[in-house]
Order: structure tokens, then C-alpha cells, then sequence
């Protein structure tokens, strides 16, 4: 895989998060079936809206470092970067740091300051598990995952996409 694949991904899920956003602001309240469907995509909201963000930055380092864009990512082993080490892994504090030291003004990713702890919490805490969520959601979360929380978390990654995809 080459590292342009990062950024094509992240426009993927980022068009099937607007169509989430989309159905889930039509839905009525109602019926025990309408909030078992919100339910249903706001977790999905969530876990794509995790790999938007997860995408980008990734892209972003790669870009940043000057990576060979013909060559595959798992490749990458320079200027204190190892694929196997801070890419290949799910969670954002493992490579959020380098896209960091090299560009800043990313809100949510190091522009925190004016973020809601709900949103950041939530961001902090994002994980590819997410996908197995229906019952089990961890209860410091349970509560945080609202419509408003990520609609401003997808707000906050469309951000970071556009970002790096200008780098």
C-alpha cells in the first residue's frame, strides 16, 4: 500500500460520515425502533469518523517526513518514525505525536484549548474496538456519544482532512 491510499480512505469515510450525519438528523423521535437506529448510527458515526481522523493523520506524517510516494508504508523507517512501531497500531497517541512535531494548529489532534473534554475524551479514547460496541460501550462513554458530541468530532476531522490534504 502507498501512503496516497491514507488520504483516499479518509475521503471515503468521510463521505459515508456525511450520509450518517444526513439520516441521523431525519430521524424522529418516536418509536423504541428510532432510537434503536440512532443508536446503531451513532456508533457508526463514531468508529468511521475514528478512521477519518486516523487516515489523515497518517497521510500527513507521511507527507511531512517526505516519504517515497511509490514506495509501500511499510517501508517507513527514518527521522524517528517506524511503520511497525507508531503507524501500524490504531490509537492516536502513538503517531499523533509526529504529525505534531512537524505541523501544528490541528484542532483536536494538539489545538485543544477550546475543546469540549466530552469531544477530546471521546477522541482520546477512539480505538478500532469501537465496531464491537452495541451493549458493552464503556460506561465513561455511554453518555458522551451524542449527536451533538460527534457531529462536532466528524466537524473537528473534516477539519484535519482538509488539512493535511493541503500539505
Amino acid at each position: 500500500m502507498m501512503y496516497s491510499e491514507y488520504l483516499n480512505a479518509a475521503r471515503k469515510h468521510l463521505i459515508t460520515c456525511e450520509l450518517i450525519k444526513k439520516e441521523i438528523s431525519q430521524i424522529k423521535q418516536g418509536p423504541p425502533s428510532n432510537k434503536a437506529l440512532q443508536k446503531n448510527l451513532l456508533l457508526n458515526l463514531y468508529y468511521l469518523t475514528g478512521y477519518v481522523l486516523e487516515c489523515s493523520i497518517k497521510y500527513g506524517i507521511y507527507t511531512l517526513v517526505n516519504f517515497d510516494p511509490s514506495a509501500c508504508i511499510k517501508g517507513l523507517d527514518e527521522q524517528g518514525l517506524n511503520y511497525n512501531k507508531h503507524i501500524k497500531h490504531h490509537k492516536f497517541d502513538r503517531y499523533a505525536e509526529h504529525l505534531i512535531s512537524r505541523t501544528g494548529g490541528i484542532k483536536l489532534v494538539d489545538d485543544t484549548n477550546s475543546i469540549n473534554p466530552e469531544i477530546l475524551q471521546l477522541y482520546r479514547t477512539w480505538d478500532a474496538e469501537v465496531r464491537y460496541w452495541y451493549k458493552n460501550i464503556p460506561h465513561s462513554l455511554e453518555k458522551k456519544i451524542t449527536k451533538p458530541n460527534l457531529f462536532k468530532l466528524l466537524e473537528y476531522a473534516q477539519d484535519t482532512f482538509v488539512h493535511v490534504s493541503k500539505l
